[in-house]
């Protein structure tokens, strides 16, 4: 008797239970993390009430492990995985317990919550470079999608419990609460890893000689190892430009919706929320569906279809339009984001793939933030402006408040599909799977007629 297609993904996911149970404890600790961070912004603004403090305080928890991320991949190719993730816990651990100690002792002050952002940010670079490269020899490369469909499931899910967990008892009990939570999340991830089986790469003659190399030397190898293999390093290229002018339209997302509806922040709020529901439904598809066997082609359509409901949202006028748009675009980035990440882990060897990571990491980020600090000045300065009275662009995004933000978002859609055919027109790319052997030597195999 053939099993049922869902009996047959039940028992894919037992197979993986390992990787689960690390991937459930540590979602539940980044939940408590995410508690202590909103509430941490929210506390800030209510001492300042000015954005400038929280945009400093996110910066201090984004650009140290920035710049700390190159380091950190190397050490997660150096050193034992396991007990990296517990002793990044750990140390985060002890920096929110510092926090804790000036709250009660009423010495509490706002450089103090920079100062902790600064410490702790390249701890959570190591822990989340050591378990990233660690699901690829706990699960069969068969599940990679899978269990890059779970880690968009957290970020996802983290972002939306998070949010009102962190809100609830920041409200009723105040920050010490948040904060008592956190600590006793991740206490609870310390306890599973202590007992979690986390498998260390096998390293050949080669890989031991290169980690004797100096440190500016091996910090660097994961970006010459990508340029030394065109498939992959056109594979980053098509990414990073995907994600340079998605997040050129993140940039000025907010300003038109809110332009566009005279400031109608409920507007806002429904199609925010819309995305997160959509990208929640796509991340449980592709954990209980494990994905397509052919990932590329799912990464390329993916791209392109996301590239799409952006390039059509702006020309949308309110909730009619924007939310099936915004359901249809947010469905895409798990999926072929998954498909991307299950490429990175097939291909590149696990001995190699901190730093590997850590490079690929770096670059889309670094792609990203350039988009998102572009769009600002572009909006403001330059669109906004020349949309406001009749303009060849009119029929299109129409004028006055909101269609300078529009037809930015428009163009960055164009350069969004415009990375997918990138990647279609590159053999390199749509042939990546075919031409570049597995780690573990096989290739993978490619369904009849593909």
């Amino acid at each position: 008797m053939t099993p049922s297609p869902w009996r047959a993904r039940w028992a894919a996911l037992v197979s993986i239970r390992p990787y689960l149970t690390l991937w459930f404890s540590q979602s539940v600790s980044l939940v408590g993390s995410g508690m202590t961070g909103f509430a941490v912004a929210l506390y800030v603004f209510d001492q300042t009430g000015s954005a400038t403090s929280l945009v400093m305080l996110g910066l201090a928890r984004m650009l140290p492990g920035l710049l700390t991320n190159l380091i950190a991949g190397d050490w997660v190719d150096r050193f034992s995985r396991k007990r990296l993730m517990i002793i990044s816990d750990m140390l985060t651990g002890l920096t929110t317990t510092a926090l804790l100690a000036l709250m009660l002792s009423g010495r509490l002050e706002l450089w103090h919550l920079y100062a902790i952002n600064l410490i702790s940010s390249p701890f959570e670079a190591v822990q989340r470079l050591a378990w990233d490269a660690s699901g690829t020899l706990m699960v069969p490369k068969r599940h990679y999608m899978r269990i890059s469909g779970l880690n968009w499931l957290t970020l996802y899910g983290t972002n939306i419990t998070a949010t009102a967990f962190g809100t609830a008892l920041y409200v009723t009990y105040g920050l010490y609460a948040v904060v008592l939570a956190d600590l006793a999340t991740l206490a609870f991830a310390l306890i599973v890893l202590a007992f979690q089986s986390i498998p260390q790469p096998v390293l050949d003659e080669q890989q031991k000689s290169e980690q004797a190399q100096p440190l500016h030397i091996r910090i660097l190898y994961g970006f010459r190892y990508v340029l030394a293999r065109p498939q992959l390093a056109g594979l980053l290229l098509v990414f990073s430009l995907f994600y340079f002018f998605h997040d050129i339209s993140s940039g000025v997302y907010t300003p038109m919706v809110l332009a566009r509806t005279g400031g109608d922040e409920v507007v806002l709020a429904k199609v925010v929320a819309t995305a997160g529901v959509a990208g929640m439904l796509s991340a449980l598809l592709v954990s209980a569906w494990g994905g397509p066997k052919r990932r590329i082609r799912t990464f390329l359509l993916g791209t392109l279809s996301a590239g799409l409901a952006k390039l059509l949202f702006p020309l949308g006028r309110g909730v009619a339009a924007w939310v099936p748009l915004q359901f249809y675009s947010s469905l895409n980035f798990p999926l072929k984001d998954s498909a991307y990440s299950a490429i990175w882990r097939q291909k590149v060897e696990p001995a190699v793939q901190g730093r590997v990571f850590a490079a690929i990491h770096l670059t889309g980020q670094v792609a990203g933030m350039l988009g998102y600090t572009l769009a600002g000045p572009l909006g403001d300065r330059v669109f906004e402006p020349a949309l406001q009275g009749p303009s060849v662009w009119a029929p299109l995004v129409g004028a006055g408040p909101g269609a300078g933000f529009a037809l930015l978002f428009f163009f960055s859609g164009l350069g969004m599909m415009g990375s997918g055919l990138l990647g279609l027109g590159l053999p390199a790319v749509r042939r990546v799977e075919d031409s570049l052997p597995d780690h573990d030597g096989a290739p993978q195999p490619v369904p009849a007629g593909d």
